[in-house]
């Protein structure tokens, strides 16, 4: 409304003004309807965005469950092969032990009994292929079995 309108009514101008300046400060209060609009469209996206993303962090929690039980069923499969490797280097080891002493014993008549009787875990095989401790073994199982030489 404006002042002329109001002293049409009849007020008088102190009126009016009056009137208008409590009409511009309750209008100060209020939101116009396409800002009200714009607000609340801003507001469903953001709740559609909160939403969505519970979804998301949901969606990512399962799947670091899943990498957990992944890197544990990884880190069991790593130390299994890792026992593996092991009995297969041991294995190696005890096998060409056994051809190299075999082929030292092979001047003997009872060279497999010989090799039978002779403690491995006394033994060191070097990178180069030799055998340590190898004489004093064969000393050793010389001297319990005698007739085996």
């Amino acid at each position: 409304m404006k002042k002329k309108q109001l002293m049409q009514l009849g007020l008088t101008e102190e009126l009016s003004i009056k009137i208008l300046a409590l009409c511009k400060e309750e209008q100060s209060v209020f939101i116009p309807k396409e800002r009200f609009d714009e607000i609340n469209r801003k507001k469903k996206e953001l709740e559609w965005q909160v939403m969505h993303q519970k979804e998301q962090i949901d969606e990512m929690s399962g799947c670091n469950l899943i990498y957990r039980s992944l890197k544990e069923e990884m880190l069991r499969l790593l130390w299994q092969a890792g026992e593996e490797k092991k009995k297969e280097e041991e294995r190696y080891r005890d096998l060409l032990l056994y051809s190299l002493l075999l082929e030292r014993l092979s001047s003997y008549k009872y060279a497999e009994l010989i090799l039978k009787k002779m403690d491995r875990k006394r033994l060191t095989l070097t990178p180069e292929g030799e055998i340590l401790g190898a004489e004093e073994e064969i000393e050793r199982v010389r001297t319990a079995w005698k007739e085996l030489f």
